[in-house]
């Protein structure tokens, strides 16, 4: 049956399949004769390339059956088939052989009806007015198609076949534009017949949309709304008739183009998302065929005057098929050839796309080829043009002294009518009286303004940008007033505030002009709408390419100088102190040894007469603030070089109480102060004038960012109780309850506060504090969304801890099954439930008000299983034990507790079991207990949950049980866990989640044996790991927690003495899998390592515990020989710097024989010896130091196949020399460069470092 229903029509070339085919038909016919019918045969199908048609069409046996008959022209068996299928009593059989039998056999009147009932038949899934097509479905368009072509030439000759899909396009069936994207397949693909093809487009798109001139009503620019099927079905239908022909590699282009030229191109669901998705795949990365495919049926090899990079909403098709072959070698060079045979303007332009330094070679393209553009090209090629270039030479931060007078002429132009275009656009939106109907949230707005904004900048249009952006908070804030809004502003801010930072982090491009808008906008802002947000847009990385472009750190102060100045140009003053904040994002993307150099450059210029001096000073203390809110430890080891390095917190505090800065402002600023603490530097006066700031802003309903509550209110929490303190807490919680009331109206009237439990609960601790039960008690009414506090391990924790006995007791007892209160005590690192004297001491006092001995031992388990205070934290007198003893201390009285024999007594044992199975000390305190709980079934029913809590949860006690009889070499629950998630017929999601836990559980046990397990242990634990990576389905293998998994079964490898044995367990290893594995690694590298780290206890402070550099060194070897994680790491230039950092790499260890093993097994195309050269140096053995730089040249390779590579390693000697003051030599080594590669191939920025080392060197 599963044969014939998944018929392959290549198969039927061969006789012996097509008899087997029609035996298995009659049995399966015989079968299904008497019974009734359901859904059609389903079967999974794959996909050619970007074709939409499958390899495999699903088939009733019936179907099949007739098919034959018409393929051998046998009408009366046909006929003798229709008759035995009516004798049987499945009427659903019955009509669908008459349908297929008049498709197969009727005249053309017949032919159509079938072909209307056939299609009007088939299973297609709705939603709205929305066809959801699968491979299924499309299988009655495929066979449709197929009957016609086999009698096309016969007795169908005479049909009208084009016009019959056209009366189906415009008809009410699902699968109406469905078969008209069929037919246009095979126009095009079969019949290779592009004119038409173009034509029947033509006549497809006037009947689905009218007369031309009724076209440009069509697809409203917005992503949620593409289909407008409430206002236009017809709208609707041909959105999902192009969207499905942009499946196709074979029409999509002539689609995209068609769409394009006549203006039916504004829709991103189908030009942006469904065209890119499709064409701009990862797979041109590694498929270099498909590369090469896609962009010889492009239009991008067209001659100047046809150039077409089909434009859309966020840049080009073109650039973004570029982006997707990325640093693929291979398919570059695919691309490369293809391109050389078609040798053209366009083609010309794409091979300098691919060179190394695309935007000098493609700027340097383009001036050769001035006259072309200039003379040839028509308005809509330039403007693609413009487009393409705007994504490949940044516009907006681009430096064009660097390339010909005749390429600057040409990229000036270009930015030039990009900005005319979107001035034009610009226009028509500030028209607009209201927003369009479909327009309904900030992203809609933004994704309207966003395109035309980086043009604007580039020419340094502020005014017209600012103008566009305040008529969309006009036209938003219209709409909100007719109740027609639809989205709350979830992070707290207001609509002004939200689109505009979605403009300046979500629009591409920009560069420091992003920086400029910003400021711009809100220096404009007088009534307090906005809130400059000070971090979190990401302008760091934007000065950062500003001050590589600009020669970077060899020219250091020149650089930074430049960038001052552009950005005291564009932005004024600005906000100002928002600078400081930019600054410090930029300043931590720069080693953090550099930063003290940046400080002493913001310093000198603070200080002198410069126009921007006071933006230096701003500089200066958010680097300095920056500093000293770093969790790094190697970070702390530099506060020494920075004189005066507490100077920021007076600074901010005179800013605050600035009463002549906006409220807006100084609210944006508690928020950096407050989040920037982890040191818990902020002197108590700084956190009382943030809370008194933030009280004022939520009285005043100032626009805030929902954080700023936990941000705040949690410092503002550990200071002392005095009466200061009493007036600003009940202001905050009056201001609290004040911005909080209108979180349950509906979204049509406009964003509400709804603030993130964080917040609630750093509020609601100030309110238990100062003792206010009145307050305490809204935090539990539904007026304002308290209710999310109720299953809160956190709420319970701060009521216990608050002797809020009857309150917490409450919350405990109303839960339905405590899947919620037995979470984690942790969320984000954030509000955290930690043990304390406090709670040590109350806990026998709130015990006493539980009356159920089950629900007693439970909440005696939560609280003693929080976990222990950060260490600066600790209370000096504190009398409690840690968190593994409080546990065990507890677990060895789980057998005498009276749990009952009803369903709530089971949940809470096994609640319990969870609690006690957090950790391995506990756990193995009621081994014989496991033992009798234990079932495989356990196993089973983990995999049936449909809950991810439970499922994490219901992990705990399965992984640690099997972690205990892995301490005796014993893998049966690791077995019985693999083959449970195997089997079940769960949805993968849940079964990988439960992979997720157990795995997670696993490596706890792990991490927690290190000091005590044997080598045979750790054996049991790399084939247990090593299992869990192998033998788990494809479907389920790849969970979030794979990237520990492979750290994991490496590491107890190494511990177990089996290194050997690793090159042959990863020949079990399918190429998909094993690239699946690397992925993981290179996805998340630092918890990689992190795993290594805590496995062998590197940063434990007892010596006795920690692996000896001999054990490091056996570890790093081994993972690096590893080819997946070799490839998953790449080639970074501080691999052993981030090692060192993590001490799982000593220092001295480089210096000795240790580095030469290192670097011989992972050269990193020369980084490897230059780490180590640095090093040496660093110990002033400058012979040392020379003899590495010369291993890092070697290493590279050759310098034509790795020019910048190369370059950046050479340029490392030249450091070392000029540090040395071995000027000459510097000059030698740099002359020798310049001889042994073409420099003017380098990026400009990298061309400019040389320039300036070899002024230093002179």
């Amino acid at each position: 049956y599963s044969a014939v229903a998944l018929k392959d029509p290549g198969s039927l070339t061969n006789a012996d399949v097509r008899e087997d085919l029609t035996l298995l038909a009659n049995e399966a016919l015989e079968t299904l004769i008497h019974a009734p019918r359901h859904l059609p045969p389903s079967g999974t199908s794959s996909s050619t390339t970007f074709s939409r048609q499958p390899d495999v069409s699903p088939w009733w046996p019936e179907e099949y059956l007739l098919w034959r008959t018409l393929e051998e022209g046998d009408r009366e068996s046909a006929e003798a088939l229709i008759e035995k299928i009516r004798g049987g009593n499945s009427r659903e059989m019955t009509d669908s052989a008459k349908t297929f039998f008049d498709l197969a056999w009727g005249d053309s009147e017949q032919f159509t009806r079938a072909a209307n009932t056939y299609l009007s038949d088939s299973n297609v899934s709705q939603h709205g007015s929305v066809t959801y097509v699968s491979f299924e479905t499309m299988a009655g368009t495929d066979k449709l198609m197929e009957i016609w072509k086999a009698r096309r030439k016969s007795d169908l000759k005479d049909f009208d076949f084009e016009a019959m899909t056209l009366d189906l396009a415009k008809s009410p069936l699902a699968l109406g534009p469905l078969m008209a994207t069929k037919y246009l397949e095979y126009l095009v693909a079969e019949e290779a017949d592009e004119a038409r093809g173009l034509a029947y487009l033509e006549k497809l798109t006037t009947v689905m949309l009218g007369d031309r001139d009724e076209w440009d009503r069509f697809a409203p620019p917005s992503e949620n709304n593409y289909q407008n099927a409430a206002s236009n079905p017809r709208h609707a239908a041909y959105a999902d008739l192009v969207r499905h022909a942009c499946w196709d590699q074979r029409l999509a282009f002539l689609v995209a183009g068609f769409l394009k030229q006549n203006g039916l191109d504004s829709n991103q669901q189908i030009t942006n998302n469904t065209l890119l998705a499709y064409l701009a795949t990862p797979r041109l990365a590694s498929e270099p065929e498909l590369a090469a495919r896609i962009f010889s049926h492009a239009p991008f090899f067209g001659d100047a005057e046809n150039f077409l990079a089909i434009t859309t909403q966020n840049g080009t098709a073109l650039g973004e098929c570029l982006k997707a072959i990325g640093n693929s070698a291979p398919s570059k060079t695919a691309v490369r050839d293809a391109a050389g045979k078609a040798d053209t303007f366009g083609a010309g332009l794409v091979v300098a796309s691919l060179s190394e330094n695309p935007k000098l070679t493609v700027a340097e393209f383009l001036g050769q080829h001035r006259g072309e553009i200039e003379s040839k090209m028509s308005e809509s090629a330039r403007m693609d043009l413009a487009t393409f270039v705007g994504g490949v030479y940044d516009q907006g931060g681009a430096d064009y002294s660097a390339v010909s007078e005749d390429a600057q002429a040409v990229l000036k132009s270009l930015g030039m009518e990009r900005a005319k275009s979107q001035r034009e656009l610009a226009e028509e939106f500030l028209a607009l009286e209201n927003l369009p109907d479909e327009f309904n949230d900030v992203d809609d707005v933004s994704r309207k303004l966003g395109p035309m904004m980086v043009p604007l900048w580039a020419v340094e249009d502020w005014d017209l940008a600012a103008k566009l952006y305040w008529h969309g908070v006009n036209l938003i804030d219209r709409k909100i007033a007719r109740g027609q809004w639809s989205e709350y502003a979830y992070t707290g801010w207001n609509t002004a505030t939200r689109l505009l930072i979605e403009l300046v982090t979500d629009t591409p491009g920009g560069g420091l002009d992003r920086i400029a808008f910003h400021e711009r906008i809100v220096r404009q802002e007088k009534e307090n709408k906005l809130v400059p947000n000070c971090g979190g847009l990401n302008f760091g990385p934007d000065i950062r390419d500003a001050f590589e472009q600009a020669g970077g750190y060899a020219g250091r102060d020149e650089a930074l100088d430049a960038i001052a100045q552009k950005l005291h140009e564009q932005c004024g003053e600005g906000s100002l102190f928002a600078m400081g904040f930019h600054f410090m994002e930029f300043a931590f993307t720069q080693p953090f040894d550099r930063i003290p150099d940046l400080i002493e450059w913001a310093d000198d210029r603070a200080a002198s007469d410069r126009p921007w001096a006071a933006m230096a000073r701003e500089f200066a203390m958010g680097a300095r603030l920056g500093l000293q809110s770093h969790k790094n430890a190697a970070i702390q080891k530099i506060w020494p070089r920075v004189p005066d390095i507490e100077s920021w917190q007076p600074h901010y505090r005179q800013l605050l109480e600035n009463e002549e800065l906006p409220i807006s402002w100084r609210l944006g600023m508690i928020f950096e102060l407050c989040d920037s603490d982890p040191y818990r530097k902020l002197e108590p006066e700084t956190v009382l004038l943030c809370a008194r700031l933030l009280a004022d802003g939520l009285l005043a309903e100032a626009p805030l960012h929902h954080w700023t509550a936990f941000y705040v209110g949690t410092p503002f929490n550990r200071l002392e109780k005095t009466a200061e303190w009493e007036e600003i807490a009940r202001r905050l919680h009056e201001g609290w309850v004040l911005v909080n009331r209108h979180n349950h109206r509906p979204y049509r009237q406009g964003p509400a506060f709804w603030p993130p439990t964080e917040s609630m609960l750093a509020m609601l601790n100030i309110q238990l504090r100062r003792g206010d039960s009145e307050a305490v008690k809204e935090f539990f009414s539904d007026r304002f969304t308290y209710d999310r506090l109720d299953d809160e391990t956190r709420t319970f924790f701060t009521l216990v801890d608050n002797g809020s006995y009857e309150l917490a007791r409450e919350i405990i007892e109303k839960q339905f099954e405590w899947y919620d209160i037995t979470d984690d005590y942790i969320a984000g690192n954030r509000f955290e439930a930690r043990y304390s004297q406090t709670l040590h001491e109350r806990l026998p006092e709130f015990l006493e008000t539980i009356e159920n001995p089950a629900m007693r031992y439970l909440a005696e388990l939560l609280i003693v299983g929080a976990l222990d205070p950060k260490p600066e934290d600790k209370e000096a007198d504190a009398t409690y034990p840690l968190r593994g003893p409080r546990i065990a201390d507890s677990a060895k009285r789980f057998a005498t507790v009276d749990f009952g024999t009803s369903g709530r007594g089971s949940l809470l044992r096994d609640k319990s079991l969870q609690q006690i199975a957090a950790i391995d000390g506990p756990a193995g305190t009621i081994w014989n207990q496991w033992k009798q709980w234990y079932r495989p079934e356990k196993c089973r029913a983990l995999c049936e949950l449909d809950n991810y809590k439970k499922i994490e949860h219901g992990s705990r006690p399965l992984a640690a049980f099997a972690a205990l009889q892995l301490r005796e070499g014993d893998l049966s629950v690791v077995n019985d866990m693999i083959q449970a998630a195997n089997e079940s017929s769960n949805q993968d999601y849940y079964r990988r989640e439960v992979l997720e836990h157990f795995s997670a559980r696993l490596i706890d046990s792990l991490i927690f044996r290190k000091p005590n397990a044997k080598p045979e242990e750790f054996a049991a634990y790399s084939e247990a790991l090593g299992k869990l990576i192998t033998e788990t389905k494809n479907e389920i293998f790849q969970h979030s927690n794979l990237d520990m998994l492979v750290s994991a079964h490496l590491v107890a490898t190494v511990l177990a003495g089996r290194e050997a044995e690793l090159p042959a367990w990863r020949e079990q290893l399918d190429e998909n899998r094993a690239k699946r594995r690397s992925d993981a690694v290179k996805s998340d590298q630092n918890t990689f390592l992190r795993i290594l780290v805590q496995t062998l206890k590197v940063k434990v402070p007892n010596e006795a515990v920690r692996a000896t550099p001999e054990e490091r060194l056996r570890t790093l070897l081994t993972v690096f020989a590893d080819p997946g994680i070799r490839q998953a790491f790449g080639m970074p230039r501080d691999l052993y710097q981030r090692l060192i950092e993590q001490e799982l790499l000593l220092p001295e260890q480089l210096l000795e024989d240790d580095g030469e093993k290192l670097a011989e097994q992972n050269p990193r195309g020369g980084w490897a010896a230059v780490e180590i050269a640095l090093t040496h140096w660093r110990k002033r053995d400058f012979d040392q130091a020379m003899a590495w730089c010369d291993r890092a040249q070697e290493d590279c390779g050759d310098p034509e196949k790795a020019l910048e590579r190369f370059a950046r390693v050479s340029l490392k000697r030249v450091d070392i020399l000029l540090a040395a003051e071995k000027n000459k030599e510097a000059l030698a080594a740099l002359d020798v460069l310049g001889k042994t590669i073409d420099l003017t191939r380098l990026p400009t920025g990298l061309q400019k470092t040389i320039e300036r080392l070899r002024e230093q060197a002179s």
